[in-house]
């Protein structure tokens, strides 16, 4: 019930923000109406007009609470304008020192301000607040952490808990950052106090009886705490060492990467708690604070909502907010792609390990000496020093790195090093008769990925993109690397007699482990340049390493990235994903070599972040809470075999009884074999002859044809004779999809069938499907190159336009962006169609083309025309209880312990 009443709560705020409406306008019995039957289709309960209002009054409370916040006695949270408050004075840095664009600092003002929104200066009534901040692997979430420091502290909180990480030298570069960023000039009106390693027991940290928390006063506290159970219990016992002091503390701890260290992987269900987890708990569950809010920052969120919901536990009973990332991102979409044709070939800056050069990497690391690197490795370290060399030419000044991580084991990362000194010094040796190897490496490079189609990939990027220097003047710079002196030429970073490190022209080898220590004279650990006006050539790094740089650790200037793990955790495959990121000034750059079973993950990983962050956006507007409906986490196929996260981790999650409501699913995977192809063409035209026997076509577009009120019946026959690839187990398949719309009939009688093809409407020749004399050309599309054996995989089918064929043009507003699907399904409620069943058709030209340059697609090269759908189905709770279908996604289970205050009208004060 409750998730049902979640839905029409979600549903009611959309039709609130998206048509205008006032509460007193939607109160009204007219709109009651107007809205019922599309609330009690995808809710799935009935609302008397008393209920309907009761639902309204509500939300009206909740949305007064967002601009008061929850229990404040603020009487609302403003954005200060005074160029010497926090904000402005950060805002400030990102614009002179960082030289953000205005819509990059408007971007993070948004997203902070989102989450100020619900937060609360006074806690002690209602209790903690607990939320989730949604970001993007490498896509600065510290900017928008630091940002809401700033709102919060020009609103009165006083006192800034940023836990960092598991390594202190992470901690100590996030305290440096917020504390510089935040207080650059020291010219603001608040005076921020850093506090390092507070403990009762160190003379070196003034006690809390001794600091001033008073509403009055300008300072503002800053923690950066290691998640070490140590740390942390030092830093409780602090700060409740004084309990007048501690009730006029108003808390905001920021948990960065919350889904590390500070989950309990000890069993929920028993009073056992993880250390780290146990004491984070205690600060944020103490009442006698003056206010705590708990904010949990990661781009991997799954632990966070999947491994425990009660009251005493850190899940985010709150909120959930998404942070979104700025235009110049590259993430996992850029490169992987998403289903959608427009988009779907991204970033071609992926290379296929070979199978038999994965085996060579396995084989030096367990120690065949007599073996070198495989040309694979080669290639990417010959990149590498291509990119340097083309960058230098460009003056590049700050520093240019490659990473390889082939194995978290230390001794392969000494052994990796060997084998790359070894091939370093035969380049040097030889590299006059290697240089035609080079050029012809640097051609295929910039052919496979030019600067025009950076720009498709990336649209709306702010800046200019340079282009690729001419060979010559690469060659020229890539001679001048080969001809750096011996000692310097391939290198560890030096330490100087005064302890000052030394950096050369030459490349710099750093072995990045936990038990990399160096000597008196060499670091081997990565340690970049604090200032880079010094050099008149980027310095340029290779780091080899394991889990210290799966996260949070920011590897500088990143072109080249050899990866081989064969972990299959979706959380830990992220992470590790230091690709991911923003690139600026050598934006065409970055290649990344994967094996054939990395890549299928990324790209799976990729289209189950999109599917994530749809999730998530239905708590960004309010009115349903992370408690009345569960975030849902979509599971791999079996062919992909990706976990979510370590079982520990997920500890009460559920799988959700899946079922097609809400599907929105195209075909990317056909069969090889040519009988299957000729029985969809023929189950295609049977479906377009007894579609004329209904009636002709309602619409004709350029490019579509449209029939509305297709009955149930004709689509199921359709559907039984569409044949899909053998042995199909997929959640997704037609047998599995034919016996759910068969038990959920009543919802689905009728149909829009849209056929997209290419063109204008033209007679139809023999051999081509027909419509009444008539038909379209065929749409390309071309395969990837990496699938399984026969199977052909295109990646991507529809076109966001198509699924807006069945709406009327004058009631497609100016400026829609159909590119974002959720404003796709918002026009189609607000139109009216979105109850309404769809299904599109296409056929495939066969004979497809791929781009000749392109390394990851080829010609189908078929001799039939391959039939694809595009099934979109409207969400409704109603569905059977005894529907069998598979498992798709899964659920945290709510305990039991919050079931009471989620009766409607009992105790709610959510945001």
């Amino acid at each position: 019930m409750d998730n049902e009443l979640g839905t029409a709560k979600a549903m009611l705020n959309t039709i609130h923000d998206r048509r205008k409406l006032s509460w007193e306008q939607l109160k009204q019995e007219k709109s009651y109406e107007e809205y019922r039957g599309n609330l009690e289709l995808y809710s799935g309960i009935s609302l008397t007009y008393e209920k309907y209002v009761e639902i309204i009054d509500e939300l009206a409370s909740h949305d007064k609470k967002i601009h008061t916040s929850i229990g404040s006695d603020l009487n609302d949270y403003k954005v200060s304008q005074d160029p010497y408050s926090a904000w402005q004075m950060y805002r400030k840095t990102l614009r002179d020192n960082k030289k953000w664009t205005e819509d990059s600092i408007s971007n993070v003002e948004r997203s902070a301000v989102d989450v100020l929104n619900k937060l609360a200066i006074d806690t002690h009534d209602r209790g903690p607040v607990k939320g989730l901040v949604v970001g993007n692997v490498q896509s600065g979430k510290t900017a928008n952490m630091t940002g809401l420091m700033a709102l919060a502290a020009d609103n009165g909180f006083n006192c800034f808990i940023v836990l960092s990480g598991i390594i202190d030298k992470l901690r100590s570069q996030t305290a440096n950052r917020i504390i510089n960023d935040l207080d650059s000039s020291g010219a603001g009106n608040l005076s921020w106090k850093r506090i390092d390693k507070p403990s009762v027991a160190n003379p070196d940290v003034r006690n809390t009886s001794s600091l001033d928390f008073s509403s009055k006063s300008k300072n503002r506290f800053v923690i950066v705490s290691l998640k070490n159970k140590a740390r942390l219990r030092d830093l409780y016992n602090w700060l409740k060492n004084d309990i007048s002091k501690q009730r006029q503390m108003k808390i905001l701890i920021i948990d960065d990467e919350a889904d590390q260290a500070s989950i309990n992987t000890k069993d929920v269900d028993s009073d056992e708690r993880t250390a780290i987890n146990k004491v984070i708990r205690e600060i944020v569950d103490d009442s006698n604070f003056g206010a705590v809010n708990y904010v949990a920052y990661t781009a991997t969120p799954f632990a966070n909502v999947l491994n425990e919901s009660g009251a005493d536990s850190l899940y985010p009973k709150d909120f959930i907010t998404l942070l979104e990332p700025a235009k110049n991102y590259i993430g996992p979409k850029q490169i992987f792609g998403i289903p959608d044709p427009n988009y779907a070939k991204g970033l071609e800056i992926v290379h296929q390990i070979p199978e038999q050069d994965r085996e060579i990497i396995s084989e030096i690391q367990d120690g065949v000496e007599e073996l070198s690197i495989p040309d694979s490795m080669k290639a990417s370290i010959d990149w590498f020093l291509l990119a340097v060399a083309a960058m230098r030419v460009q003056k590049f000044r700050k520093p240019i790195s490659m990473l390889i991580h082939t194995d978290f084991k230390i001794d392969s990362h000494r052994i990796i090093e060997s084998k790359l000194t070894d091939y370093f010094k035969y380049l040097k040796d030889n590299y006059l008769n290697e240089l035609p190897k080079f050029e012809e490496l640097y051609e295929d490079e910039k052919t496979c990925l030019t600067r025009g189609d950076f720009q498709n990939v990336m649209r709306g990027y702010e800046g200019d993109i340079l282009n690729y220097p001419e060979w010559n003047d690469v060659k020229r710079e890539l001679i001048e690397i080969f001809k750096v002196n011996s000692g310097e030429y391939y290198s560890h970073i030096t330490i100087e007699d005064d302890g000052q490190l030394s950096y050369t022209d030459g490349i710099h080898i750093c072995v990045d482990n936990s038990s990399a220590k160096g000597s008196e004279s060499e670091l081997l650990r990565l340690v970049y340049p604090e200032k880079i006006d010094k050099f008149q050539k980027a310095p340029a790094f290779i780091v080899i390493g394991g889990n210290t740089l799966s996260r949070g650790l920011t590897i500088e200037g990143l072109v080249s990235t050899y990866f081989l793990r064969k972990t299959d955790q979706a959380d830990t495959l992220m992470q590790m994903a230091r690709w991911f990121g923003f690139r600026k000034g050598y934006e065409l750059y970055p290649r990344v070599w994967l094996d054939e079973q990395a890549n299928m993950r990324y790209v799976f990983l990729s289209e189950m972040n999109e599917a994530m962050r749809e999730e998530f956006a239905n708590y960004s507007g309010g009115g349903v809470t992370p408690l009345e409906a569960t975030p849902k986490i979509k599971q791999s196929p079996s062919y992909v075999s990706v976990r979510i996260t370590a079982k520990n981790k997920m500890q009460k999650a559920k799988p959700t009884e899946f079922n097609f409501s809400g599907m929105n699913r195209q075909t990317i995977i056909f069969s090889e074999d040519p009988k299957i192809q000729k029985a969809n063409l023929v189950a295609t035209q049977k479906l377009f002859d007894n579609l004329e026997q209904i009636g002709s076509y309602n619409k004709h577009t350029e490019s579509k044809l449209y029939w509305e009120n297709v009955p149930i019946d004709t689509i199921l026959n359709f559907f039984s004779d569409y044949q899909t690839i053998p042995n199909d187990d997929r959640v997704e398949s037609m047998d599995n999809l034919i016996s759910w719309i068969k038990e959920n009939r009543q919802l689905l009688m009728n149909w829009n069938v849209i056929y997209s093809g290419k063109g204008s409407l033209r007679s139809a020749q023999d051999g081509e499907l027909n419509i009444g004399g008539k038909t379209l050309d065929p749409v390309k599309r071309s395969k990837k190159k990496q699938t399984l054996p026969g199977i052909i995989n295109i990646g991507a089918l529809r076109s966001p336009s198509d699924l807006t064929a069945d709406i009327p043009l004058d009631k497609i507003p100016d400026g829609f962006d159909e590119s974002k699907i959720n404003e796709v399904m918002a026009l189609r409620r607000d139109v009216g169609v979105y109850s309404t069943p769809q299904l599109i058709i296409y056929r495939i030209d066969g004979k497809s083309q791929a781009n000749k340059d392109s390394r990851i697609r080829e010609a189908l090269d078929l001799d039939n025309d391959l039939i694809g759908l595009n099934i979109m189905i409207p969400a409704s709770n109603k569905n059977n209880n005894n529907n069998k279908t598979p498992i798709d996604y899964v659920a945290v289970e709510i305990d039991e312990k919050y079931s009471e205050p989620l009766e409607i009208g009992k105790n709610v004060e959510e945001n």
